[in-house]
């Protein structure tokens, strides 16, 4: 069989956290105004959130917090690697 070339871009971790969270928040918190928050309040909630709602479970079987996989998880499978090409993403920069 015949290698294939893989490649992955890999987003910057805290900000991938921070866009996921608001983009949780945003689609299915719609009783928490971000907008509205102090910045002291608004980290409080999604402190609150990440204890009591992100856990390995809801990511694996809550279609609502797939995208809180782990990056790895897209690039390998258990101990083995299914893309070899792993390229640091630049929030923008792909699409210029």
């Amino acid at each position: 069989m015949a290698e294939r070339r893989t490649f992955a871009f890999v987003r910057n971790p805290f900000d991938r956290l921070v866009s996921l969270l608001l983009e949780h928040l945003r689609n299915f918190r719609t009783d928490v105004c971000l907008l509205a928050k102090p910045a002291h309040k608004l980290t409080r909630r999604v402190e609150r959130f990440i204890e009591a709602d992100l856990r390995p479970a809801s990511i694996l079987w809550d279609c609502r917090y797939v995208h809180f996989s782990p990056q790895i998880w897209f690039h390998h499978l258990g101990p083995g690697e299914i893309v070899r090409n792993l390229f640091p993403s630049k929030e923008g920069e792909f699409f210029r």
